[in-house]
């Protein structure tokens, strides 16, 4: 059984960042605001992955999300995992790894840290760029492109849906549909610094 199936091959979402019934949970809905899939998102606290690392630094963590994207009947579509990055320091590049409903790593959304900000692009599981954004991430108005610069989905707001939603149109692309959605998932829930903790905090 294909668990994508459960959005009926659309090429339009509303993705509400928030729900006011549903504690740290958003969703995809169709463009009649129906839900397709819900995204659940926890917070915890991980050590950064390192085979050699100062022993001072065996007692820092970082705080991370990870995201359960789930159908409507509760059923597992995927697993979204963020990762610390392998030392604490502002200049290490973060990253989410993205998983399908068989525990099956998919893809990597990686940061690449610039003057001013950071981007964050789409990578294979054989680390080779298969997208990016063109935007203002944060206003939720931006495309994804390929590298070839192909619009493969566009982002934005509309005054007709709640400020906590926006609207995703899907273009089509060689890219499958779980990692454009799951791509442009995590997007909405990258920070711009990560949250750090010592021993004496744990």
């Amino acid at each position: 059984m294909n668990k994508m199936g459960v959005f009926g091959g659309r090429k339009r979402f509303i993705v509400q960042s928030k729900l006011e019934n549903l504690k740290d949970t958003g969703s995809i809905m169709d463009t009649d605001m129906k839900i397709l899939a819900y995204f659940k998102h926890r917070h915890t606290c991980k050590r950064p992955r390192a085979p050699r690392m100062p022993i001072t630094c065996y007692w820092i963590e970082a705080r991370t999300t990870d995201i359960r994207l789930e159908a409507i009947d509760g059923t597992l579509l995927g697993e979204i995992h963020e990762v610390p990055p392998p030392l604490m320091t502002m200049k290490l590049k973060r990253k989410w790894e993205i998983y399908n409903f068989k525990k099956e790593l998919k893809g990597i959304v990686r940061e690449k840290p610039k003057f001013i900000g950071s981007d964050w692009v789409l990578e294979n599981i054989e680390g080779k760029v298969i997208a990016t954004i063109k935007g203002d991430r944060k206003k939720k108005d931006y495309e994804v492109q390929t590298k070839e610069k192909q619009v493969i989905a566009r982002c934005y707001r509309d005054a007709s849906i709640s400020k906590d939603s926006y609207q995703v149109d899907i273009l089509g692309s060689e890219i499958d549909l779980f990692l454009v959605l799951t791509y442009i998932i995590v997007l909405d829930h990258v920070k711009s610094a990560w949250v750090a903790r010592t021993g004496r905090d744990i």
